[in-house]
């Protein structure tokens, strides 16, 4: 029997065998898809749009997943905030840091290369069976998708894993060259920044690639390799020496590459060591368990903060002692709110020096870099087109422009301007609940209003819950103006622990409250304390029987009376029966069958067939039909509200506003401005009621 090891096409010896299997599904099934379209299916727009979802769901899992969990590449286009520059990133993870098998990366350079290759035959396909130049655009979407991943991934390739398989796979020096100046040819082919950022701390495993070798072209720049270190090796030895002599190219089968890090054994991983007997408990040194599966109390530890033992840091009496550098001045001995070097406190409201933002009551300074810069009379004319449109969205827009402007002008001003010039849009000044990280703010950054400025099409309310907060008139409505703003952050740090403004949770000196914390219940099993993920018991199918339990078969076909264990009564509210066994009831009338009159059951258990006598119809009172087959008009006086509760109209013809209505709505954008109301005038109103009485009139 021939024996596998790390390097041969089997994708059972992958490190990630799901990865691969999706990779290679998709990447096979678009090829498959388009070479079926050519030589069987005569409709192209099908194999068009399935062939680019195979396409396009490729590019990203190769990009996203499988070039990172295979090989240890990645790549994307990064964005500097500040400025506004983007550029290419290509990283490399460190093989001495990440396990990287030679399965995996034969599997995944051969796919990489070899796919292009035969889209390019699929292409001369079509051209010799003459099906049309229509399908040469599907390949040549797919060699855009698939080279560009290519040319990525091999700009990536820091440690050479590409020429290294090309040597290892064919054994020629020619293609290992190629696969050089492949890798050469990149940094000039692709627009790039010359300068790259650092890595980040949780990217710490990820080796990127250094600017000024970009800028040169040099392959040999890419990598950092020790003096007789082996950067290709899959797995390295982590009980080796430092500097240990590399495996020889292409030596698959003897296992110099599966070292495991528990025993130091070669032949197998830490995942399948046998030798459980070497790993020793974090809490009780003893070998055979880990610290999650100690039998024994967990050991005294001392405290961070004084070094004694019997207390932790966060129930240590004694003063904290900040132990650690500055992260101002980078020096020892004092937190950064100590540092004689920390720079002065800016407001982030005025933007002022040397105080914060709680207590200050200068005006806002608004951010105004993102509003187009135009003159007043341009800026006006956009309101104008935005209003005899009726494009809320262009006339918010339009204001910001205007606003920035005349920066004099207030609300007061451009309403009464708005209403001698007719525009369709008003601004309306909404009495507004006070919230204490809330500020009404003006056009001139005032802070604290008292009202809330909402952009509406109609000067009258058309909700029943903005009536209350409407204003009379417009007189009413100029001056509460004067006095109106936008809702904005207060940008002031409110405590999660006393509810009070201008500190932190940390920093709160009162007592800290009880915070109430769910408990854990396993829907499984029910029992608290773990999850069902951490559930030992088995698992129970959802579509069980919901009065007995058990599975097989659902509640309506169940023999089992229904258990009372977990069931409130609705008479006494107690647990453990139901409300028609309740002990705590008072006596009354027994419930009879309304169409035979028999106490042993109700209407629709009844056996006998339908009486017509004992049928009383809700809307006329008479008998031998029901409602839904009156003839007699609605008797609206007997129709009860579901939302007020009062009798002659529906849900639909209620004045009541409905509970949890929309309201305002307040952004972080500085000239963001409440929900508009856009539904027709009252003209459009009275056209919809007559509608809907027609209608009615026709039902009836």
């Amino acid at each position: 029997m021939d024996q596998t090891g790390q390097g041969d096409l089997n994708w059972r010896l992958s490190a990630h065998p799901i990865t691969l299997l999706v990779f290679l599904g998709i990447r096979i099934g678009a090829l498959l898809m388009y070479l079926f379209g050519v030589l069987f299916i005569d409709n192209f727009i099908l194999v068009f749009i399935l062939t680019l979802l195979l396409l396009s769901a490729d590019f990203y899992y190769l990009k996203n997943i499988a070039g990172r969990r295979l090989v240890g590449l990645r790549w994307w286009n990064e964005v500097n905030t500040a400025s506004g520059d983007s550029h290419w990133v290509f990283e490399s993870s460190d093989p001495n840091v990440r396990t990287i098998t030679a399965t995996d990366k034969r599997f995944f350079w051969l796919s990489l290369y070899l796919t292009p290759a035969l889209w390019v035959g699929l292409a001369i396909l079509a051209i010799v069976r003459l099906v049309g130049v229509i399908w040469l655009s599907l390949v040549g979407i797919a060699l855009i998708l698939t080279i560009t991943n290519t040319v990525a991934f091999s700009r990536c390739d820091k440690f050479s894993q590409a020429s290294t398989f090309a040597n290892r796979a064919l054994g020629g020096g020619i293609v290992n060259n190629l696969a050089g100046g492949l890798l050469g040819r990149h940094p000039s082919a692709l627009a790039m920044s010359s300068v790259w950022d650092a890595p980040t701390s949780g990217d710490a495993e990820w080796d990127k690639q250094d600017g000024d070798s970009l800028k040169t072209g040099d392959a040999e720049a890419w990598t950092s390799t020790s003096p007789g270190k082996d950067n290709n090796d899959e797995n390295v030895n982590p009980h080796a020496s430092e500097y240990e002599a590399p495996a020889t190219y292409g030596d698959y089968g003897d296992n110099q590459d599966l070292t495991c890090r528990n025993c130091g054994e070669t032949g197998h991983f830490a995942r399948q060591c046998p030798n459980e007997d070497t790993q020793k408990c974090f809490n009780c040194d003893e070998p055979g368990h880990s610290k999650a599966d100690c039998p024994n109390p967990a050991k005294p530890r001392a405290c961070f903060n004084c070094g004694e033992e019997g207390h932790n840091k966060v129930d240590c009496p004694k003063p904290r002692v900040f132990k650690g550098a500055c992260r101002i001045c980078a020096q020892e001995g004092h937190p950064a709110s100590a540092c004689p070097e920390k720079p002065a406190d800016i407001c982030n409201n005025c933007g002022g020096e040397g105080h914060l933002a709680f207590g200050c009551t200068k005006n806002r300074k608004f951010d105004l870099n993102h509003v187009v810069d135009k003159v007043p009379e341009e800026a006006w004319a956009m309101m104008k087109q935005a209003s005899d449109e009726r494009d809320m969205d262009d006339f918010r827009e339009a204001i910001q422009i205007y606003t920035k402007a005349m920066p004099e002008a207030t609300y007061v001003d451009i309403e009464k301007r708005m209403r001698e010039e007719e525009f369709k849009i008003f601004l309306i000044a909404l009495e507004k609940d006070r919230e204490d990280t809330i500020s009404l703010i003006d056009l001139q950054g005032r802070l604290d209003r008292e009202f809330a400025v909402g952009y509406y099409f109609s000067d009258k309310a058309m909700r029943a819950n903005l009536e209350q907060r409407w204003p009379r008139d417009a007189d009413d409505n100029l001056e509460r103006l004067a006095n109106a703003g936008l809702p904005y952050d207060r940008k002031v740090m409110k405590c999660h622990n006393c509810g009070e403004l201008g500190h932190g949770s940390r920093a709160c000196k009162q007592e800290r409250v009880a915070v109430e914390r769910h408990e854990v219940k396993c829907s499984n099993c029910g029992t608290v304390g773990h999850r069902l993920r951490d559930c030992t018991e088995g698992r129970r199918s959802k579509p069980g029987c919901r009065k007995c339990g058990g599975e097989g078969h659902e509640a309506r076909g169940c023999t089992e009376p229904r258990s009372a264990e977990d069931i409130e009564c609705r008479r006494c509210n107690g647990a453990g029966h139901f409300a028609k066994d309740c002990p705590n009831q008072t006596e009354r009338t027994p419930r009879t069958c309304r169409n035979c009159g028999s106490e042993d059951h109700i209407a629709r258990d009844c056996d006998q067939p339908t009486n017509p006598d004992a049928m009383v119809c809700r809307n006329c009172d008479n008998t031998g039909h029901v409602a839904r087959d009156c003839l007699a008009p609605k008797d609206w006086s007997k129709v009860k509200c579901n939302r007020c509760g009062e009798m002659g109209h529906t849900v639909k013809r209620c004045d009541q506003p409905e509970e949890g209505g929309f309201d305002e709505v307040s952004g972080e954008d500085p000239f963001s401005s409440p929900t508009v109301d856009v539904k027709a005038d009252k003209s459009q109103d009275d056209e919809v009621e007559k509608v809907r009485q027609r209608m009615d009139n026709q039902f009836w």
